[in-house]
């Protein structure tokens, strides 16, 4: 395309200047932003060099400095002194009787009869405990409560729905009006199986005491009853057996009040006394502390969850039975382990 006239050319002039004047911009634009990106690097620059050399990012570095050297330093006395802790810990664990007097204790059992041995006979009857003695039982487990006359009664529960089909309680029951044991009952810890006899008729604890005079008996409170327990205290002295007749219960509060008014009898760990020594076990405490308790009673690992599953969420923890298990198999050496036969537990002589 060509330029003919005058005005042609002056048009073709302005287009040259307007075409430089944009090159012109373009390029100095292009500097200008570069000049500006080079010193805000520069700035930044600095900007850290003079944080670093900063006093505050310098005290702060040394600091930490210390801090780091302090551990270390004080790392050569805290491995050494957890180390001598553990290995004495542990040496005391097989041998407690270094800082411990040896208990003697009245007997040992290795086999001992929950609730009369419940598996074979109806519970807690004179035929149940007549059968498991029979047996070779070593011991005779049992709980009492009492009657509203004044009758100590050999009873699991207070309540007697579960035993008997009638929603009555055994403190409301004079003990003529005490009514039977169902036929058959099915076994509390091993669902699906029924005991049966020909007694059924709840025992009172003083026949227990009077047909079985010289065999280890383990009563367990289950109510804060002070009446109850100064009861069952009594006949224990009256039949000359304080050494042979065991305290249990899971309430502290209930073993302090057996205790403190019979200081005589031997007792057995409730359940919090019982999370102390395993939580004194783990630690490696327990050779440390001294024990009033003579014997432990717990649940057997490798029954629960396979014929019985119990109604406290805490033992079903996976956690707690392996803890458990190792305290059970730690205990056979130092300890004389004891099995219930058909029960989900076991008692320990603490010697």
């Amino acid at each position: 395309m060509g330029f003919n006239s005058l005005g042609d050319e002056a048009e073709m002039e302005r287009a040259s200047e307007l075409v430089y004047w944009l090159s012109e911009y373009t390029f100095t634009d292009k500097v200008q932003k570069k000049n500006k990106g080079d010193h805000k690097r520069v700035t930044e620059s600095k900007e850290k060099r003079e944080n670093r050399d900063h006093p505050v990012y310098s005290s702060s570095a040394s600091s930490l400095g210390r801090i780091l050297e302090n551990m270390s330093s004080s790392l050569y006395f805290i491995i050494p002194a957890l180390g001598g802790y553990t290995l004495t810990s542990l040496y005391l664990l097989k041998n407690p009787h270094i800082l411990h007097r040896k208990r003697r204790t009245a007997f040992h059992c290795t086999h001992i009869s929950h609730r009369g041995g419940s598996g074979e006979r109806i519970e807690s009857t004179m035929e149940a405990f007549s059968h498991a003695v029979e047996k070779g039982t070593e011991m005779l487990e049992m709980d009492c409560h009492l009657t509203r006359d004044g009758h100590v009664v050999v009873s699991h529960d207070e309540n007697l729905l579960r035993q008997t089909g009638q929603d009555v309680t055994i403190s409301s029951l004079s003990l003529e009006e005490m009514p039977l044991y169902k036929e058959r009952m099915e076994v509390t810890f091993f669902a699906g199986h029924y005991s049966t006899g020909t007694d059924r008729k709840f025992a009172l604890l003083e026949d227990v005491f009077r047909k079985f005079p010289n065999m280890p008996i383990n009563i367990e409170i289950k109510e804060e009853n002070t009446v109850l327990i100064q009861k069952v205290s009594d006949l224990v002295k009256q039949y000359d057996r304080e050494e042979i007749t065991v305290w249990a219960t899971e309430n502290s509060n209930i073993m302090k009040n057996c205790c403190a008014i019979n200081t005589n009898m031997p007792y057995s760990f409730s359940i919090s006394r019982g999370m102390q020594l395993l939580l004194l076990f783990y630690s490696g405490l327990l050779p440390f502390v001294p024990l009033g308790e003579s014997f432990l009673q717990f649940y057997l690992p490798r029954i629960i969850n396979r014929t019985y599953i119990p109604e406290e969420r805490i033992l079903k923890s996976r956690l707690v039975i392996s803890l458990i298990e190792k305290l059970v198999n730690y205990e056979k050496e130092p300890f004389e382990t004891s099995c219930i036969k058909r029960d989900p537990g076991t008692l320990v002589c603490l010697q």
